[in-house]
């Protein structure tokens, strides 16, 4: 990286005038030296072994059996050969089935669910089936899945444009959100806090190396993102997404989407500290205490279809403006809204690049606390008689009345979910 930091030293973007022409000069010093010091290199790659195996007696097995089959291969090899070759053959297959079940019981006690379901996946999709479809034609299914679900067009930039420029002035009592400067501290923080083991973005740049020269990239790019800000504007090269597919069935149009972004490009659901038993105690105790009562729940449980894909970008400046955020903040978030690109990759092959007019990037760190946001309201239409529990995109909605009211409560019930509805 000594060469990079030179380089930059020299040529550094921090100097230019066009946030676009600043991240394109900064990123193609550091392709640059990347590809000089550390190119890729098209490798195969295996699936690791099974945790199981890893044992020291499995392994002996393993190296004695290898050793026995090749000494009873040869043609002078006796019958004792190759019964001692079966015998620990036999002994290797019954210490792998022993030990796989001991794993397998362990890790189904743990307390992280996230360790349960990793072996569950390793059970049931041991060898997951490659993705044979073509790429345009599934980036053409993801970038209209917005128009096909909500049966409507996107809002042309124009319009949100005049939308925005038109919003009433708020009142300036220090109330309203707006995008502070950052310091370069503050760029150097998030950069050495980027996991290194996640996926490359767009430009292919490993973080772990943004990581290696966080230090000398925190400089151009905490000029970068404060010009940005002062500008009310968001980089076009930071609006481009690489999509993986991750199919969930044999259908491939029905898969989920993951946006990869740039790695520079820094209610319950979502939430630090909460998680689906937070709302799962807190709808089983209202139940428990209706119960006591002598009175019956009628529940709903609804979710968001296509909860990320088909956020209305006229629908989340009006609600950010109802919020208290600021014209300048609602033009900076147009900008980030508008001009996004999507492409999909499978394995080494890419389609072309579809421009999206609905929704946030399902990978971008804004994106799950936009959708709390845009959802903030909810609330607000749902009768005062009607409990409401949010977690993510899935909504539970529920109350209580007594054996003799239950046509009023089913009324009631109906009357909330046309308003959700409408």
């Amino acid at each position: 990286m000594m060469a990079f930091t030179q380089v930059l030293m020299y040529e550094s973007p921090a100097y230019a005038d066009d946030p676009d022409e600043q991240l394109e000069s900064l990123n193609s010093l550091l392709v640059e030296c990347l590809e000089r010091h550390a190119p890729l290199r098209r490798v195969r790659v295996t699936r690791p072994p099974a945790l199981w195996m890893k044992s020291a007696n499995i392994q002996t097995l393993q190296k004695e059996r290898d050793h026995l089959r090749h000494k009873a291969h040869k043609s002078d090899a006796d019958n004792g050969v190759w019964t001692a070759f079966r015998l620990v053959r036999n002994n290797l297959k019954s210490a792998i089935r022993s030990a796989r079940k001991a794993f397998i019981e362990k890790a189904l006690s743990s307390n992280k669910s996230r360790d349960i379901w990793r072996v569950i996946h390793r059970i049931l999709k041991p060898n997951p089936k490659p993705l044979r479809v073509d790429p345009d034609e599934l980036n053409t299914h993801f970038a209209t899945t917005a128009e096909r679900t909500l049966e409507a067009s996107a809002v042309s930039l124009s319009d949100l444009t005049s939308l925005t420029d038109n919003l009433p002035e708020q009142s300036s009592n220090g109330d309203q959100f707006n995008l502070k400067p950052v310091t370069q501290e503050d760029v150097f923080k998030c950069i050495r806090a980027l996991r290194s083991d996640c996926s490359t973005g767009v430009d292919n740049i490993p973080a772990r190396f943004v990581k290696l020269v966080a230090e000398h990239l925190a400089c151009p790019l905490t000029s970068i993102i404060n010009k940005c800000n002062s500008n009310a504007y968001f980089p076009k090269l930071w609006k481009i997404a690489r999509v993986s597919p991750i199919p969930k069935v044999e259908n491939p149009t029905s898969n989920d989407q993951l946006s990869v972004l740039y790695t520079s490009s820094v209610i319950k659901g979502f939430r630090k500290g909460h998680s689906t038993t937070s709302v799962l105690l807190g709808i089983r105790d209202d139940i428990r205490h209706a119960m006591k009562k002598g009175e019956i729940t009628l529940m709903v449980l609804a979710d968001f279809s296509k909860a990320f894909d088909t956020i209305c970008f006229k629908s989340t400046i009006e609600k950010f403006y109802k919020l208290g955020f600021s014209k300048t903040f609602l033009k900076w978030w147009l900008s980030y809204l508008s001009g996004r690109s999507q492409f999909v990759q499978i394995d080494d092959k890419s389609s072309s690049r579809k421009p999206i007019h609905f929704g946030i990037p399902q990978g971008s760190i804004l994106g799950p606390l936009i959708f709390n946001l845009y959802v903030a309201d909810l609330n607000d239409v749902i009768s005062s008689h009607t409990n409401c529990y949010q977690y993510a995109d899935d909504t539970t909605l529920y109350n209580h009345c007594k054996v003799a009211d239950l046509t009023t409560g089913e009324t009631s019930m109906n009357k909330t979910l046309t308003k959700l509805s409408n």
